[in-house]
């Protein structure tokens, strides 16, 4: 865009990564959004010519200012779970507390659970979720409410997913039937809504919950609707050894054979992924979403070095329970260094570009969003350098993703509209979405002590 372009709004003064992986930071510098999108970035030498005219000019000295982060994977519903699966569930409460659970939720469950999930995570500086959960429609009226980018899919499968921990994988197709329907009349009705904010994709739960003819059909409905396919592949050790025993491969051996691989499905977590699996997936362009913190968790990480070596394309994402981008950042960092021996593995400009510009790779939407370039969306993060924490700031990134929390983060912007402002959301009543969440507490409760875990 040229100046002649009136600007609605120019950021000032600020301390400005327009593209992360380039590692270069302005240390003076600006942002001039126009209709929605990114005007201009540049050194306050060439800011003049934006701020005469502007709508708005904010000098914000004390800003350090980032593309809008792009969570590849989430389940902003399932916050329900937090507290009750990480200690004392013998490494089962996915199978044992989560899927039994959430069998039991209910459209105004998801409704909420989905506004305080989407609050949490663009509080967190998060614009961009891939997210995939149940009565998708209610959580894509939580994301339109509050403001997010989203890509989402109903969770669709055809079996009983509480028995599959215990080796019980009978089929139900009407089961299966109704889910699907499910996630085609949430595509009919949101992809390409919200001015474009909200897309969908197919979601296929995992390469063994969803039977051989079940997968077929799905991906034929997701080519037939023209959206890609969201996918938990290689997550657990009971998946591969279904898969295994079942098919006599790998789960990504076994997306291939369906014809399933490619840059249209985002394979999530392969934490139990051969060479030969990798090496499958950056042929195919098949991107992978990588979500550090539930693997820090769970004791185990897949091998981020490799799958980057190997040209496979990756982004990260949180999972569930906690929405925090900056703790998986440094979780991922930590991890690969200590899988590699090498203290220089994953700088944080690389970490950070995967959590941004990696990301919407990984998501098919580099070409909008992941970094502050003029005609991207303007989906922008102001994080408040003025913490004890955070100075002395020097200006670098390392300087960013090392110290950053949450709560650091003052204002988010999508598509050019501030959604967080002062560190609070101003498109929904959070006080009230908590509130609610708080008041169905005691029957989520119950629900936990009915389980025999």
């Amino acid at each position: 865009m040229s100046a002649s372009v009136r600007a609605d709004r120019v950021i000032t003064e600020a301390t400005v990564i327009p593209r992360p992986g380039d590692e270069r930071v302005l240390d003076r510098g600006f942002v001039a959004i126009a209709g929605g999108r990114i005007a201009a970035v540049g050194p306050m030498s060439a800011a003049a010519e934006w701020t005469a005219g502007a709508g708005r000019v904010s000098a914000l000295p004390w800003a350090i200012v980032l593309p809008g982060l792009v969570n590849a994977h989430s389940h902003v519903g399932a916050a329900i779970f937090r507290g009750l699966l990480d200690d004392g569930a013998r490494g089962r409460g996915l199978y044992d507390i989560a899927f039994p659970m959430e069998q039991l939720l209910e459209p105004d469950d998801i409704y909420w659970l989905s506004v305080l999930g989407c609050i949490e995570v663009v509080k967190a500086g998060c614009t961009t979720i891939n997210d995939i959960f149940y009565f998708a429609d209610r959580l894509a009226q939580a994301v339109d409410e509050v403001g997010l980018r989203a890509v989402l899919a109903e969770k669709v499968f055809d079996c009983d997913l509480p028995k599959i921990g215990h080796g019980d994988y009978t089929r139900y197709p009407e089961r299966g039937a109704a889910r699907l329907a499910a996630n085609v009349a949430l595509a009919e009705r949101w992809h390409g809504a919200a001015g474009g904010r909200i897309t969908v994709r197919m979601g296929t739960h995992a390469t063994d919950t969803c039977s051989e003819a079940f997968l077929r059909e799905a991906s034929a409905e997701a080519r037939r609707l023209g959206i890609g396919i969201h996918i938990h592949t290689a997550q657990s050790p009971i998946e591969v050894e279904h898969i295994r025993a079942t098919h006599g491969c790998t789960p990504v051996e076994y997306l291939d054979r369906l014809g399933m691989l490619g840059p249209s499905t985002l394979a999530v977590h392969c934490w139990h992924t051969t060479e030969t699996d990798i090496d499958r997936m950056a042929a195919t362009g098949t991107p992978n979403a990588y979500c550090a913190s539930i693997y820090a968790r769970r004791g185990r990480f897949p091998r981020l070095a490799e799958f980057r070596a190997r040209g496979a394309t990756t982004g990260f994402g949180t999972d569930w329970i906690r929405m925090d981008p900056w703790e998986a950042m440094r979780n991922a960092t930590t991890a690969t260094r200590l899988q590699t021996g090498d203290p220089d593995a994953l700088p944080s400009h690389e970490a950070l570009d995967l959590q941004t510009m990696g990301s919407a790779r990984a998501l098919g939407m580099a070409d909008e969003i992941g970094s502050l370039e003029p005609g991207k969306r303007a989906d922008i993060v102001v994080i408040d350098g003025r913490r004890p924490h955070v100075q002395p700031f020097y200006g670098t990134i390392p300087g960013i993703v090392y110290t950053v929390y949450p709560s650091d983060v003052s204002e988010v912007i999508v598509d050019g509209r501030t959604v967080v402002e002062n560190g609070r959301v101003r498109t929904v009543d959070e006080d009230a979405a908590l509130a609610e969440v708080v008041r169905r507490v005691p029957r989520y409760r119950e629900w936990r002590q009915r389980l025999d875990v």
